[in-house]
Order: structure tokens, then sequence, then C-alpha cells
């Protein structure tokens, strides 16, 4: 898409097993970067996923403290992995961006 392509994103697709990739703004889940077959959707999806994960974690660690979380900040998601029966997605979070890979679960 731009011309100062992104070297991490590149590298997703010369993983073993690769399916698809794409990289999203970390802000608003809008896609930059995809192979073919990725739209804006899946961009979404995996924004809302991240969030959604983030949420989780801060109310276990709110739970485990008692409730008290008034110094507690919300921890930062770095990596998420989603296994399904054929294939695995990774999410990775860096310069402000998601970078997301689907490769093939090979028995």
């Amino acid at each position: 898409s731009n011309n100062t392509q992104d070297q991490d994103f590149i590298k997703l697709s010369q993983l073993s097993n690769h399916l698809a990739s794409f990289t999203a703004r970390l802000e608003d889940g809008s896609l930059i970067d995809a192979t073919e077959g990725i739209t804006e959707r899946h961009a979404t999806s995996a924004h809302k996923l991240l969030q959604n994960a983030s949420l989780l974690i801060a109310k276990q660690q709110s739970v485990n403290s008692g409730g008290n979380n008034d110094s507690l900040s919300v921890p930062a998601v770095k990596k998420i992995t989603v296994t399904f029966q054929d294939y695995t997605y990774g999410f990775t979070l860096s310069n402000e961006k998601i970078y997301a890979v689907s490769r093939a679960n090979l028995e």
C-alpha cells in the first residue's frame, strides 16, 4: 500500500505455515497493510479482542488485589494467541500497531 513498507509486516508472511497477515492502528483498529483476503472487518475484530483482553486482565487484577486498585494501572497486553482447530492467530502490539498473523496448525 504505502511506499515505506513496514519490514515487520513483510516478515510476518515469511513465517512457516503462513496463511494471512495484517497490521492495524492500535488507536482505532483501522487496517494499514494486509495480505490477500484480509478486510477491514478482520482488523476491527482484532482491535476489539485486544481491548476486551486488556479489560479482563485489569478486572482480574482488581479481584486479586481485593478491589483496592487505586494504584493499579491497566496492564499493557503485548501478545495474544488464539488457537482454532485448523489455524492459530497471533496478535502482537508494537509501535502503536497491531501485528496479526494466522498460521496453519499442521499435524
